[in-house]
């Protein structure tokens, strides 16, 4: 099974993890987007709470995530590595927990719209930062 597996070298995994995070943020934000545009009332509220969990998650969570990932990516041996291994096990199911408990939230209607979007926006945002972090990383590999 693992030879057909698409393979990358460690620099490249840092970028397609960039790439993952951010359009993973970039979706989540676009249906954060969409339930405020529906149920406006409050915009520097909803900017302001958004921003407020965009830094929350970006501080205390992603961040973190990203350089443990960047670490643990740039310690691999092998010269070329699964194209799924800029996760591992424990991350890939803490993301299958919360997109879970994201579209039980979402369809159940648990959470007015309007929380719901503020609360997608600053975590997708989190999420794009996230993803532009491992992109930096990236390119620090070829900088000086």
């Amino acid at each position: 099974m693992g030879k057909f597996m698409p393979k990358v070298n460690r620099n490249s995994l840092l970028l397609l993890a960039g790439m993952v995070w951010f359009i993973v943020g970039f979706n989540i934000m676009r249906l954060g987007t969409s339930a405020l545009l529906l149920n406006f009332t409050s915009p520097v509220l909803s900017v302001l709470v958004s921003l407020l969990i965009f830094g929350l998650f970006f501080k205390l969570v992603f961040q973190k995530m990203v350089i443990k990932h960047c670490d643990r990516i740039k310690n691999y041996s092998e010269p070329k590595i699964m194209v799924f291994k800029f996760f591992d096990k424990k991350s890939y199911l803490i993301m299958a927990l919360m997109i879970a408990l994201g579209v039980t939230i979402r369809s159940s209607h648990l959470l007015n719209p309007l929380c719901l979007g503020i609360f997608y926006n600053g975590l997708g945002g989190s999420l794009i930062s996230s993803g532009i972090l491992f992109v930096v990383r990236y390119l620090g590999q070829y900088a000086g």
